[in-house]
């Protein structure tokens, strides 16, 4: 999207949000970099990390991707009740975030 390699920060040893808060903050630290970035991760899961990098004091800018949507004008059947292999994909995401954001506040970040 025009943005030059030297410009990422593509941060690989996290094992959860809080971790690559953590570690990014590092990177951008050693860097010498201290003013906003960019944060890019899916809609579902941008509020939990926005939470998770402005606590740990990184000024991020919220660039949401990855939205699921259903289309407009899609017609109600009685087959659409039925559950659906994307369905499950999607409810499963939404509990992770939904899990991820309870740990969040049980941490009290």
């Amino acid at each position: 999207m025009g943005v030059p390699p030297s410009d990422l920060l593509n941060e690989r040893d996290a094992r959860n949000t809080i971790e690559n808060a953590v570690n990014t903050r590092r990177a951008l630290d050693s860097l010498g970099i201290h003013g906003k970035a960019v944060l890019v991760t899916s809609a579902v899961h941008m509020p939990r990390a926005l939470k998770s990098f402005r606590s740990e004091g990184v000024d991020v800018r919220p660039f949401p991707c990855d939205f699921a949507i259903k289309p407009s004008g899609s017609p109600f059947t009685l087959q659409s009740l039925l559950p659906t292999p994307e369905g499950f994909q999607q409810w499963d995401r939404l509990l992770k975030e939904l899990v991820g954001t309870a740990f969040l506040a049980l941490k009290g970040r």
